[in-house]
């Protein structure tokens, strides 16, 4: 069983989720991360992002980073302006 959100929020959620690369990684100026969404449900819709920078690669050749925040996508679709200066890269996301 999986968890809900609002409309609005799942929609941001896809865009920055297209922005990955087919290795799963998000390419901006340079650095490498990695997006994944909180599994709890929250009553208001909301969805929680935790991003990870990719650092290197392991020994198996897999990337490994460290987890550098979060954020918070509004039941409305909207990111916070201060995620936005954190994480530039969802700048470049349409609301």
């Amino acid at each position: 069983m999986g968890w809900s959100c609002a409309v609005e929020a799942h929609q941001t959620m896809e865009k920055i989720f297209a922005m990955h690369n087919d290795k799963g990684l998000l390419v901006y100026d340079g650095e490498k991360y990695f997006c994944g969404p909180s599994n709890k449900e929250y009553m208001d819709g909301r969805i929680v992002v935790s991003v990870h920078k990719i650092c290197g690669v392991a020994f198996d050749g897999r990337p490994w980073g460290r987890r550098v925040g979060s954020f918070t996508i509004k039941p409305d679709g909207s990111i916070a302006k201060r995620a936005l200066s954190k994480f530039p890269f969802l700048k470049t996301v349409q609301f």
